[in-house]
Order: C-alpha cells, then structure tokens, then sequence
C-alpha cells in the first residue's frame, strides 16, 4: 500500500501538499475503523515521531497470524497488535548494529521511529518508518493499540 510513498519520503527533504494529502486520505480511511481511543493515542503521540522500538514479535496462534510491536519514549509503552496478517514485509535490517539514530548507543532498543501511517482498503496497511531508510509495511484484519 505505501512502498511508492516510502521512496518518496525519504528522498525529499520537504514533502510537497499533495504528498501530505495523500497520507491524510490513506489515515482519514482508516480512522473510520479505529477506536476513539486508538485514534486519541495517535494523535498525542504525534504518530510516535521520535518514539523507539523495542520489539517486534511475529507469531501464528491457532492458524491466527499475529504481529506484536512496542514502542517506548520515556516511561510511555504502547503495544501495537496486528492479527490476521495478509503480509509483513521489513525493507532494511530490521536489526543492525550499524544504525546510526539519536542514543542509539544509549537506548535498548532496534530503531527510531520516523512515523507511523495507517490507511485501510479491505485491510489495515500498516508503515512503520524507521531510521537508516528502514520500515516495516504490515497488511492485517485487525489493528489494536494498546497502553
């Protein structure tokens, strides 16, 4: 869903209105879909813009593909839970000792988080930027976000 918005991102240093436009129609479409709550949290965490991940599970239960992904800043935790997984997909390393991002040296953690965007077309797409020109791109049935 966001592989040709993704090249584009990272290679502008300003993104133009239209660019802008397309990731708050791809949100506006999966905010239909969301919690208050869920949304509320992205909203108050800026995306989680500057947050940190410190772990990315993926796992089947029962035939149910699930995906688990936390992210930290500060004391804050929020869980990210995908299941019904369509795919999952990381560009980059998703760990690498070679990943240069503010206190990366000082923080337990695999990245820094760029942004998060969400849309939904008969699923949630699920991109998670990450430093170094790394993400993950997830399509799944459900998406919940959790303290």
């Amino acid at each position: 869903m966001f592989e040709n918005l993704v090249s584009s991102y990272y290679a502008e240093e300003e993104l133009d209105n239209a660019f802008l436009n397309k990731i708050g129609e791809c949100f506006h479409r999966a905010k239909a879909f969301m919690t208050y709550e869920e949304k509320q949290i992205l909203q108050d965490t800026h995306s989680f813009h500057d947050w940190y991940l410190i772990e990315c599970w993926v796992y089947c239960e029962k035939n149910v593909k699930k995906c688990k992904i936390v992210l930290s800043k500060g004391s804050m935790v929020y869980q990210l839970f995908l299941s019904g997984i369509i795919s999952f997909l990381t560009c980059g390393e998703l760990v690498s000792d070679n990943a240069n991002y503010p206190q990366s040296w000082q923080k337990s953690s695999i990245a820094q988080v760029l942004t998060l965007w969400l849309d939904y077309q008969n699923c949630f797409g699920f991109c998670l930027l990450l430093d170094n020109e790394r993400y993950i791109n997830i399509q799944a049935r459900n998406l919940c976000i959790q303290k």
